[in-house]
């Protein structure tokens, strides 16, 4: 990934234990890693910034973020 000129800024909020990393010139959210108070190495990366053709071959796993904390 090029950040380019402005780089990237994060931010974590409550428990702290995810740092949400996003665009310093427009603010959108390219990914998120986990942070060492969570140790899980979790990662997500957001491929809508990707041009959809780059993507088309990788095999998504949807989190059940709410109930199960399943894929």
């Amino acid at each position: 990934m090029d950040v380019g000129q402005f780089g990237l800024g994060s931010y974590e909020y409550g428990d702290k234990y995810i740092s949400f990393k996003h665009c310093n010139q427009c603010g959108c959210v390219t990914h998120y890693t986990a942070t060492e108070a969570w140790d899980s190495g979790c990662l997500a990366v957001n491929y809508r910034m990707f041009d959809p053709r780059e993507a088309a071959d990788i095999d998504v796993r949807n989190l059940d973020g709410a109930d199960s904390w399943t894929f």
